[in-house]
């Protein structure tokens, strides 16, 4: 299996948002509790799309042809990557959408619903856009990621 020669189990939580840098300049990754193994796609594909840690348009496609050739001894890789970046995409939007389950609310404290009412409306903001700028990354490559 491609994955597990490559010891892709140390990759997914290599991620930026789960590293310090250390006085001597290197970087220590921290966060491992749901260590595991992981496709290189949806590695890519996550790295590539974090809401949380927005990478402009250049860094995405050096980050995507980097992927390419670290992992080309898979020719499906990048027709992969191309076939579910959206999806991963849409996987994110919901992810933003997640104040809208029943099971998040308002604290109960004076107030709250009204701000309640804002974080859901701001998360709203944030989910559209997002899509948005995944669509029109699939429009200008018009192959998906």
């Amino acid at each position: 299996d491609f994955c597990l020669s490559r010891g892709l189990g140390d990759v997914y939580k290599r991620q930026f948002h789960n590293s310090l840098r250390a006085p001597d300049g290197s970087l220590v990754f921290l966060d491992f509790e749901y260590f595991g193994w992981d496709d290189p796609v949806k590695v890519t594909a996550d790295c590539m799309l974090h809401p949380g840690i927005p990478l402009p348009a250049p860094l995405r496609r050096r980050l995507r042809a980097a992927a390419e050739r670290l992992y080309g001894e898979d020719p499906r890789f990048a027709r992969r990557l191309a076939a579910y970046y959206q999806l991963f995409g849409l996987r994110w939007v919901l992810i933003l959408l997640n104040d809208f389950l029943p099971n998040r609310g308002p604290s109960g404290l004076p107030g709250a619903a009204d701000s309640w009412q804002s974080v859901k409306l701001r998360q709203l903001a944030k989910a559209c856009e997002f899509l948005a700028k995944v669509m029109r990354e699939h429009d200008e490559r018009g192959d998906g990621g």
